[in-house]
């Protein structure tokens, strides 16, 4: 247990996470996890399962995909994993259990990357798809089964290498020993978890190329889900406003919601 003088000399504001925050952060963790993954996740799989049969199985099975992708990341990222960020050092402070097995840096970072690449192919599947159902067959965006599937795969295949390069380049660094007598990192490694470092602040030692890659494929993907989002909404729009019936504007309406709040 360090004594005054060792909390004395914590910089950054580190005292208050000595004291609380870090406590905080790891107990909030615990509950979202929790509530997530029995109550919030649950719930819609339950109507997906049970309550939804005239729902298209396509749409059906790729929302199903989703929240079982979500409730994967929920476990990991906030029970077994738990990280806390440690600025201004450049990395992460993990106290879940998987943390505190004694495994090398790159196999964490790896278990890291794996739940938060493995929501993003079903959810943009689910995007495409919906999208999709509002194209005439006779549009330039009518997109062919073998095109969909062409488009998961280079996508689930930029996210694997995500995994990949996130294990490959996680690491450590070579002076970790000289930042460990820092002394606000001295006393979160007192806590019993495990320090993700990348190396001096400003210098991700081995990192870099994942993190490059990493933003790449946000680069690549993102503005793609956009694309179709909005043109999701033009449709959607043009659809409500040609309607004459009430009956299709409101169901209009409800699908634009639907969409809406999904992303």
């Amino acid at each position: 247990m360090p004594n005054f003088s060792n909390e004395s000399a914590l910089r950054y504001g580190f005292t208050l996470d000595k004291s609380c925050f870090v406590d905080i952060g790891m107990n909030a963790q615990i509950v979202m996890s929790l509530v997530n993954t029995f109550i919030c996740h649950p719930f819609p799989l339950f109507i997906l399962i049970r309550k939804s049969p005239s729902m298209n199985k396509g749409i059906r099975r790729l929302y199903i995909a989703m929240h079982g992708a979500f409730i994967t990341y929920e476990v990991v990222f906030f029970f077994f994993v738990r990280i806390y960020a440690i600025l201004p050092y450049t990395g992460l402070y993990c106290e879940g259990p998987f943390c505190r097995m004694g495994l090398s840096n790159s196999i964490v970072w790896g278990i890291i990357a794996f739940p938060i690449v493995t929501v993003q192919p079903p959810f943009a599947y689910l995007i495409v798809s919906m999208h999709q159902m509002f194209v005439t067959d006779g549009s330039p965006w009518k997109l062919s089964q073998r095109v969909k599937i062409l488009m998961v795969t280079v996508q689930g295949t930029m996210m694997a290498l995500n995994v990949f390069t996130f294990a490959f380049f996680g690491r450590e660094p070579d002076n970790m020993d000289e930042l460990m007598e820092e002394p606000e990192l001295a006393m979160l490694a007192e806590r019993g978890g495990q320090l993700l470092l990348f190396g001096n602040p400003g210098n991700p030692q081995f990192f870099l190329p994942a993190l490059l890659f990493f933003y790449f494929s946000l680069a690549v993907n993102f503005p793609i889900l956009c694309m179709f989002f909005t043109h999701s909404m033009h449709s959607l729009k043009k659809v409500f406003k040609s309607a004459k019936s009430t009956q299709t504007q409101l169901l209009t309406k409800k699908m634009f919601e639907v969409f809406f709040w999904q992303v």
